[in-house]
């Protein structure tokens, strides 16, 4: 009787542990594109930032259970000024200890907490790590499914950077600062290519 129940209990206790990852995607850097946005008084910029990598596991009935979602943040680039001179300017500014800090904090990291599906498409609640300050950020993605068996992520991040310690410019922590205010929201547009 003792031998049927060590053997009923090791079953459940294996099972419990079998199956949790049952599908694993990769995305394909080479076509997925992260856009990031952002705006001061007078002007909107825009550019490109690299995806290092990024993995998403998921059970058996669909749902996300796991990601790790790495930026490499020295990739950072800008697409909206003409002048290359400025177009340098700016993106060393980003690149400096005034925001985020790159020789320090060279990547910044999506971990996933809780996925929610609705239909097509899935609520994400992760943990992003970025410039040492941890928080978290609600993100609503698309599915779309090819037909050479990829799929096709989209989805739009919106952040408020003072909360993870980007403050520079920001007019809840500095005054008089006009037109040179730089908005505390960041969009970063994701479209991402995820290969069984």
């Amino acid at each position: 009787m003792k031998k049927i129940a060590l053997t009923i209990c090791t079953i459940l206790i294996l099972s419990a542990f079998t199956f949790i990852y049952v599908d694993t995607c990769k995305a394909y850097t080479k076509t997925s594109q992260l856009v990031w946005r952002a705006e001061k008084v007078n002007a909107k910029q825009f550019g490109n930032v690299k995806i290092e990598s990024d993995e998403l596991r998921n059970n058996y009935d669909g749902r996300f259970v796991d990601e790790n979602f790495i930026i490499n943040m020295s990739s950072i680039t800008n697409l909206d000024i003409e002048s290359n001179q400025y177009k340098a300017m700016l993106v060393d500014y980003l690149k400096s200890s005034k925001f985020f800090d790159v020789d320090k904090y060279l990547k910044a990291i999506f971990k996933l907490i809780r996925s929610t599906p609705l239909e097509n498409k899935f609520n994400l609640l992760r943990q992003l790590n970025i410039r040492g300050n941890i928080g978290p950020i609600n993100i609503p993605i698309h599915l779309e499914n090819q037909d050479n068996g990829n799929i096709i992520v989209s989805r739009v991040c919106r952040f408020n950077r003072t909360k993870f310690g980007l403050i520079y410019g920001s007019n809840s922590f500095f005054n008089n600062l006009r037109d040179e205010a730089i908005s505390s929201i960041i969009n970063l547009e994701f479209e991402i290519v995820l290969e069984k």
